[in-house]
């Protein structure tokens, strides 16, 4: 593995929003232990549980106030204030393992603009991810996903990120979409790694999908298809984790999203 130089330094952009559980102590931590810190620039969306008062006077971090907005807009407040060459995205939900940055930024090719990492969840979404890579017999597919992810500055110079539902998730799809069209590559990978603390499906399922036909991300048929598939994953779920209701969460899931897909409007993007 290569080392860092220790010239480079690097901006973190941290959304935050009452975020001291489950792990805002950690979080930082694993950001101090393994990135070469210019700045964490921590976004917060109007915190009253004592976030920013614990995140005040520390080592390198500026507050940005983002009361009343969304993660929309509080990526692009994190992105406009960043000076360094490469920066980093970390949620204030997520631990990095040890070297997350060193081998980051060893994938960091001249071509490529933006590395996600994908995160791995505990508890039962964490069981559920294992159940189903046990089912394929592979690592699942993944998305672009900004919770632990370094990019090139220049790959989103410009960037104006569609201010969506605070509770959909979407600019991290739509930054990744935005690095591609740039003509840079996006790499999607499982290490190095980055545990996540909170369920990922705790978005409005119903108003995802409603979203993903707006914005045209997905098909009707692709959604379709994975509301099909879903049946036998729930089957499996159940089966090999004993836990009926995390098969039937399974299930349950993907139909709400089609039914958001199939009771929305297309609109321009």
């Amino acid at each position: 593995m290569n080392e860092v130089p220790s010239s480079v330094k690097v901006d973190v952009v941290m959304l935050t929003k009452n975020s001291m559980r489950p792990s805002l102590h950690e979080t930082l931590a694993s950001v101090y232990a393994n990135v070469p810190i210019n700045r964490i620039i921590a976004v917060d969306g109007g915190s009253t549980d004592g976030t920013t008062e614990f995140l005040s006077g520390r080592k390198g971090v500026i507050l940005v106030n983002d009361a009343g907005g969304t993660r929309a807009t509080a990526r692009q407040k994190g992105i406009e204030m960043v000076e360094t060459e490469f920066f980093a995205f970390v949620d204030s939900d997520m631990i990095l393992q040890t070297d997350w940055f060193t081998q980051a930024l060893n994938l960091m090719g001249p071509g490529v603009g933006a590395i996600s990492t994908y995160p791995k969840y505990f508890g039962t979404a964490g069981r559920v991810q294992s159940a189903l890579e046990r089912m394929y017999r592979r690592p699942l597919k993944r998305r672009f996903d900004t919770a632990a992810a370094l990019l090139r500055t220049k790959a989103v110079e410009g960037i104006l990120i569609p201010n969506e539902d605070d509770r959909i998730p979407s600019e991290d799809e739509y930054i990744g979409r935005m690095v591609g069209r740039k003509g840079y590559e996006v790499l999607c990978v499982g290490k190095p790694v980055a545990y996540h603390q909170e369920d990922p499906h705790g978005a409005n399922m119903v108003d995802k999908g409603r979203l993903l036909r707006a914005k045209g991300w997905r098909s009707g048929s692709y959604l379709v298809r994975q509301f099909v598939m879903s049946v036998p994953e729930g089957i499996f779920i159940a089966v090999d984790l004993r836990d009926l209701g995390a098969g039937r969460g399974r299930i349950i899931g993907s139909a709400q999203t089609l039914r958001g897909y199939l009771t929305a409007r297309r609109t321009p993007a």
